[in-house]
């Protein structure tokens, strides 16, 4: 790495965290990171932004948490919730537990696994499922992922589902 540069991982592609000039890509994300942790959702590292981490993955347990928080409600009575042993891998008594299943409970997670796999990494089709569940954008119950590509197309989540690739295997 240079001194006129913020980052450098050995190549021009943009999208991998660091631009082909060299700048850090999670400079573009931080008033988006502010503003959530402004709303409680995340926690507020706006002391020190490099704490927040926006070039590491998501996993399952955080994005949850961000739509449950997002969709309004789920988070308000969380700590007073009683797991009821939903999700074999969610711990009972812990925040992962009471959001996985109150979030299973209105809707934002889908299907009938009793696999939650919390510190796995969030797949596109199903960051795409949680966007529109918790902002209510596509109806209660299970789908296909062809029509959740079409749901968020109509609702101008993604410009299009050309190219997303979904891993199917993950249910």
């Amino acid at each position: 790495k240079e001194v006129t540069e913020q980052c450098d991982d050995g190549n021009t592609t943009n999208g991998d965290g660091c631009s082909n000039t060299c700048t850090s890509e999670a400079n573009r994300y931080l008033t988006a990171a502010n503003i959530l942790a402004s709303m409680g959702l995340i926690v507020d590292h706006s002391a020190n932004p490099v704490n927040y981490r926006l070039n590491d993955t998501i996993i399952r347990q955080e994005a949850t948490k961000l739509a449950a928080g997002v969709h309004g409600g789920i988070l308000t009575n969380e700590i007073d919730y009683k797991c009821t042993g939903m999700f074999s891998d969610a711990p009972d008594g812990t925040w992962v537990c009471r959001v996985a299943e109150l979030s299973k409970l209105w809707g934002i997670l889908s299907g009938s696994s009793t696999l939650f796999r919390p510190t796995a990494n969030l797949s596109k089709i199903e960051a795409i499922e949680f966007a529109l569940r918790a902002t209510k954008l596509i109806p209660t119950g299970e789908h296909t992922n062809d029509e959740i590509l079409k749901y968020a197309v109509d609702a101008h989540i993604i410009p299009s589902a050309a190219g997303v690739v979904i891993n199917a295997s993950l249910e």
